[in-house]
């Protein structure tokens, strides 16, 4: 029998032949997991990522909010008028003029440049490497492929959420500029509203964050029919029956309790406490308190608005900033300490995976440090288009906001220490088989581990 044919590729083994490798790309029926964007079953999925990215742009392009002013006089409306509307392309401007820099270049990174750079990196670690990148890494390791490229999906899908930093800016930015100031008889009211722009952007990030998870989905999928097609499945480490992923993984059950009771805590003790406030003054002088808790009824109130939308606004950030939080934890707890057949764990950690992505406290913590510290700049500059008589803003960051920081934090690092151990238990590869035609079937077999 063939030596080279008959003999396995050993990954542990660094000096191996170099004509096995070159084998590969002579042949061109080597059986690699197939490039599933163009070829798996699932209806056209580049329709998809070319529909977020014109949606995308055409969020950016449209009106993503407006303020407005309104003036009455013993309860009958005088004027009431748009004095201000902008898009995420043109806040730019604005925030640049009025000097919050900061702000601005925030919004630039995260909500303009990161949602086409994510949908581009996206289609890249799925397509090329079963393409340009077999010929590049293949031919010195085989896992190198599937476990890059897994990686990358992995880390778009979970700092992908950090899109939504512009959308929380806003509806800060809706709560601060909403106030109303007597005069005599007089009343003048004031406040910024969100647009179909904003809307649309939200709706394309939720699409971009699925399209990713759906991405990895497949690659995983692809990999494991591909597996199971040469009869080399994946294995868990002698997994039989059910059993318990924290003693699987190699966890201590302790470390993981402390860990995921402490992240709930800081994360409903942070969701309560005040985070920041806004100090008025000119012809009224008060100031107001805000924490993540109690931003989300003044949404309503602020934008003026009863409709389904501004109702879908005000879930959205409900289910992102504290739903999804603290629903990981539990689910981190099923996943780990539920005993489980291999598959059950597989369709928990799913969960799991797709919880870490969403849960988004930290995008919270972020726009909150950066929209606290930079909105006086912009606020001073937009009331004097709006109302010059109205008020002045200060704005403060209350020490309680270390809470929901450390919350936020530690929420997100347990997840990713958690969902990391238990991918690495739970897709441990036996083998990956490259089948090639009749003449060399048996030319090798491929030691893995996707990570």
């Amino acid at each position: 029998m063939d030596e080279r044919t008959a003999s396995p590729l050993d990954l542990d083994d660094d000096a191996a032949e170099p004509e096995t490798s070159q084998l590969l790309f002579e042949e061109k029926s080597v059986c690699l997991p197939k490039p599933h964007f163009f070829n798996s079953d699932y209806h056209a999925p580049y329709v998809r990522y070319v529909t977020t990215f014109a949606l995308l742009l055409a969020s950016d392009i449209g009106a993503g909010s407006s303020a407005h002013v309104e003036t009455s006089i013993s309860g009958k409306v005088l004027s009431s008028k748009t004095n201000l509307e902008i898009s995420v392309f043109t806040s730019i401007g604005r925030l640049w003029e009025h000097e919050a820099y900061a702000l601005a270049i925030l919004i630039v990174c995260t909500s303009i440049r990161w949602p086409y750079v994510k949908l581009a990196m996206t289609l890249y670690a799925w397509i090329t490497p079963f393409d340009i990148g077999c010929r590049r890494h293949l031919e010195l390791n085989p896992r190198v492929l599937l476990a890059e490229s897994e990686k990358t999906l992995f880390w778009l899908d979970i700092l992908g959420k950090f899109a939504f930093v512009d959308s929380f800016v806003l509806i800060v930015l809706m709560v601060v500029f909403r106030a109303t100031v007597t005069i005599l008889f007089t009343t003048t009211d004031v406040w910024v509203s969100p647009r179909w722009g904003m809307y649309g952007f939200i709706v394309a990030s939720i699409l971009s964050l699925l399209g990713t998870q759906i991405a990895l989905h497949l690659h995983r999928g692809g990999v494991c029919r591909e597996l199971d097609k040469d009869g080399d499945k994946p294995t868990l480490n002698s997994w039989e029956g059910k059993k318990c992923l924290i003693a699987q993984s190699g966890c201590h059950a302790a470390f993981v309790l402390l860990a995921l009771a402490s992240s709930a805590a800081l994360v409903v003790v942070g969701s309560t406490v005040d985070t920041f406030k806004f100090i008025y003054s000119g012809v009224t002088s008060y100031e107001t308190t805000h924490s993540v808790i109690s931003i989300g009824p003044n949404i309503l109130e602020t934008a003026r608005d009863n409709g389904v939308m501004i109702r879908l606004l005000r879930a959205f950030y409900f289910i992102l900033t504290m739903g999804v939080p603290l629903i990981s934890c539990c689910i981190y707890g099923v996943l780990f300490f539920v005993k489980a057949t291999p598959h059950s764990a597989r369709g928990m950690f799913v969960l799991a995976e797709t919880a870490l992505a969403w849960s988004a406290l930290d995008v919270y913590m972020l726009s909150t440090v950066f929209a606290v510290v930079q909105i006086p700049n912009f606020a001073r500059h937009l009331v004097d288009e709006c109302c010059k008589p109205c008020f002045t803003i200060e704005a403060k960051i209350d020490p309680l906001f270390t809470v929901t920081c450390a919350g936020a934090l530690m929420s997100f690092f347990v997840g990713l220490m958690l969902v990391t151990k238990a991918q690495k238990t739970l897709f441990a590869v036996e083998s990956v088989g490259l089948c090639c035609n009749s003449k060399h079937k048996d030319a090798v077999s491929l030691r893995s581990a996707l990570v």
